[in-house]
């Protein structure tokens, strides 16, 4: 990758060529929170995501990761904003670096917490 990155979220399927073209390499994309339940087993939304990032890379695009938001964190690992609930999220981060590789080589710490539909269901001092 060069120093700067000239990328965008959102450009959907056909867009590569165009993207190409207009000197952008790298694309913003929201990955989602990996496991269906606590036994580990990957949530549809994850291999669907996995796909798409394969097909991004095939494309010759970079990839920039945002990390699950705070809402797609179940309970099942913790009431929310306790330390078992953000030990879900690490664990879940951690995972999704080592699921994605050199295909995802920079991660985004989730997105604009100081918006309050970004952050939900945490408040500031938790965010």
């Amino acid at each position: 990758m060069s120093e700067f990155l000239h990328g965008v979220s959102h450009p959907g399927e056909n867009a590569f060529a165009e993207l190409h073209n207009a000197g952008i390499g790298t694309i913003r994309m929201d990955i989602p929170f990996p496991f269906d339940g606590p036994d580990g087993s990957l949530s549809s939304s994850l291999r669907s995501v996995t796909e798409w990032v394969a097909t991004v890379r095939s494309n010759d695009m970079n990839i920039i990761g945002i990390t699950p938001y705070p809402s797609a964190v179940p309970t099942w690992g913790g009431e929310v904003g306790s330390s078992e609930w953000y030990g879900t999220l690490r664990n879940a981060c951690k995972f999704l670096a080592e699921h994605f590789g050199e295909d995802i080589p920079i991660w985004q710490c989730t997105n604009e917490m100081n918006i309050a539909a970004f952050r939900a269901p945490l408040d500031v001092p938790q965010s």
